[in-house]
């Protein structure tokens, strides 16, 4: 009979199935998924941010706007555990940010490290930034000042406590919090608002609204506030809770609509578009109306299995609307896939001659490199590390302290390299066994849902602590201090360089010397006010990072790959296959990154499953590339995980689709 192949095709925008069995027959579909975006019928490796402006010791846990309507811009805010910065602009229309000192202490008090509620109020002709976190009672902030709400409640000795909240919301035109503490109390059930049109007015008396609700015991603790088609919305570890309004002198009326199921984690609910999505004990869900629905079919069996986030740990959650992303960081269990070891090769038991550190340095292209730190190195040594399950071993010639040596392959036999990329002669073999890979223990990571195309993956969390996207673009401007000295009463003024027309009069005075009139600031936009240029922002320790650009980083700040594995196929499932001969895929790079896959097999599900070596595809003159392999390797299960290393000026820019080439039978007996 004459021997042929069949082409299937198989797409790759899949995000992971795993309530799918490990052994499928109907098709391919993918086990997990690191560090792509699944987004416009493709696969799109995500990279590291830029940065963009630094904060020195400090972490973002809050970034905040308000639109002012008289001025007609976006004001916009980042908090710190301790302070507020207003995005401005210097004199030469650099966007930069300033400090906006507390009229108290300069810093806001209660220095807890905890993520910002914060609620814009944008009623009045300059609007304010409402904001509170666990640890700091409620701020009032705007560009120019930074004050402490007289918001109280009275604690045990009867005295007036400052109320601070782990949520906040602005509903039925009110500032409402959640979650509610002072000083010396905690009420983790309770809900308090301020009164009607007045969000600095908190006392309960019979002429305000402002008031409280306690939800029922049994509730355990709030952990989400919303303003959800026109309900107070509050999730608990148990509950959801709406509340409508009906006037004094009860002003909420608070009923369970679901007593069985909540949001289990704090900072989990995440709002887009009048929809909730959150985390439930069974699920994902997304909210619509007040009818939750489950969206985690296809990663709840992962998220079960990797999941190593413990009660008193948050599950922080926000969301990307220009890529229709949910995104939420959690605590992942350790992965089997990734080697063990230390990030430090330091004294270690075994060790022979002068002492000799080497630190991980990275991984770039495949390649994991190690940096010599300590005194110069003239002699071969032996390193040896027992972990009670196996023995690592590192073979060096000398190296001078300062300079690198790197390996291709930390998994089996590598040829080392030095600083000059010569190869380092070998003592005996194996050189290395093992490298490390901090995934191998419990780490942060993301778990992205692409509420668009119904997609999950899972991706580096890249140390981001806040994370803001707005439509509007924002606008930088000078505040008051920076050009007070720019002007004088019933003096002469010499305008900036890029003063146009005086704000008063006819504007018909000449660009040069004018006479200000009594009582009158110089305020002109155009010499002032400066666009940002971004409308995303990520938040993380030390900075502010905008654009995703350059290489992928893992979360030390090293490059790491993107890959993706297929679940197991049973040949003789597919079409009639009797061997899958070849594995097609179609990818756009820019520049010449490497791209490896590796094969599994095995004949059934108890063995272990046996990879090749990376297959690495050859560097071609082209930007879209077919990458084709054989795949004869015994065993009738099979399996293939690709992986791609990108750095800034070579890169794989997305993954169109990939086939498979098949050999069959036309009938029963009888090969085609």
């Amino acid at each position: 009979m004459a021997q042929s192949n069949k082409e299937q095709l198989f797409p790759l925008n899949l995000g992971i199935q795993t309530y799918r069995p490990e052994i499928v027959t109907d098709g391919f579909s993918l086990a997990n998924l690191e560090n792509f975006r699944v987004l416009f019928n493709r696969l799109y490796p995500v990279r590291s941010h830029e940065l963009y402006y630094a904060f020195p010791g400090e972490t973002v846990r809050g970034m905040a706007y308000v639109f002012n309507v008289g001025a007609q811009s976006l004001e916009f805010f980042v908090l710190t555990k301790d302070k507020a910065y207003v995005l401005s602009v210097d004199n030469t229309l650099e966007p930069t940010f300033v400090q906006v000192p507390h009229t108290d202490t300069g810093t806001y008090p209660w220095l807890r490290d905890h993520k910002v509620a914060w609620v814009s109020w944008d009623d009045d002709e300059v609007g304010k930034v409402y904001f509170t976190k666990q640890g700091t009672p409620i701020q009032r902030l705007t560009g120019a000042a930074l004050d402490t709400v007289p918001a109280t409640w009275l604690d045990e000795a009867g005295d007036p406590a400052l109320l601070a909240g782990k949520y906040a919301a602005v509903i039925q035109s009110r500032v409402v919090i959640a979650h509610v503490s002072t000083s010396d109390s905690f009420y983790p059930r309770r809900v308090q608002w301020s009164d009607l049109y007045n969000p600095e007015e908190w006392d309960i008396r019979p002429d305000t609204e402002a008031d409280f609700f306690d939800l029922e015991t049994g509730n355990l603790e709030i952990t989400g506030l919303f303003n959800h088609r026109g309900y107070m919305t509050l999730f608990t570890r148990r509950a959801i809770w709406r509340a409508s309004y009906i006037g004094p002198p009860q002003v909420f009326r608070f009923e369970p609509v679901y007593a069985d199921f909540g949001n289990i984690y704090h900072h989990a609910a995440v709002s887009v578009k009048d929809v909730v999505y959150f985390i439930g004990s069974d699920n994902f869900y997304a909210m619509e109306g007040f009818s939750p629905r489950p969206i985690g079919n296809e990663i709840w069996p992962e998220w079960l299995e990797s999941n190593d986030t413990k009660i008193d740990q948050p599950v922080y959650g926000w969301s990307n609307e220009e890529k229709r992303e949910i995104f939420w960081k959690f605590f992942r269990k350790g992965r089997l896939d990734v080697p063990p070891g230390p990030i430090v090769l330091n004294n270690l038991d075994g060790i022979e001659g002068n002492n000799q550190t080497l630190e991980y340095d990275g991984r770039v292209n495949g390649e994991y490199s190690w940096k010599c730190v300590s005194i110069d190195c003239t002699d071969e040594h032996v390193f040896a590390w027992d972990n009670s399950q196996a023995v690592w071993k590192l073979y060096v010639n000398g190296v001078t302290n300062g300079d690198y040596i790197k390996t291709r392959d930390p998994f089996g036999s590598p040829q080392w390299y030095d600083i000059n990329d010569d190869p380092i002669s070998p003592v005996s073999d194996p050189i290395a066994k093992g490298a490390w890979d901090y995934r191998s223990e419990p780490h942060e990571c993301l778990v992205c849902y692409n509420y668009q195309e119904n997609q999950w993956s899972f991706r580096e969390t890249q140390n981001i602590t806040e994370f803001y996207r707005n439509e509007y673009p924002i606008q930088a401007t000078q505040v008051w201090s920076r050009f007070d000295e720019a002007w004088s009463e019933n003096g002469v003024y010499t305008p900036p360089v890029y003063w146009k027309d005086a704000p008063w009069g006819d504007g018909a005075l000449p660009h040069g010397t004018a006479t200000v009139p009594a009582g009158t600031r110089i305020w002109n936009g155009d010499w002032q006010v400066s666009s940002f240029p971004v409308t995303q922002l990520v938040g993380k320790a030390e900075g502010l990072y905008i654009n995703e650009a350059g290489e992928w980083e893992d979360n030390n700040g090293y490059p790491a790959y993107a890959e993706f594995r297929s679940h197991e196929l049973l040949f003789g499932s597919l079409m009639g296959t009797k061997d899958i001969e070849q594995v097609k895929l179609t990818y756009i790079t820019i520049g010449n990154p490497v791209v490896t896959v590796e094969i599994g097999t095995r004949n059934n599900y108890s063995e272990v499953l046996r990879w090749s070596d990376p297959i690495e595809a050859q560097n071609v003159d082209a930007i879209e590339r077919e990458f084709r392999f054989d795949t004869r390797f015994p065993g009738k299960l099979f399996t293939v995980r690709m992986r791609a290393y990108n750095t800034e000026t070579d890169y794989l820019h997305e993954l169109v689709g990939g086939s498979l080439y098949t050999s069959g039978c036309k009938s029963k007996g009888s090969e085609e």
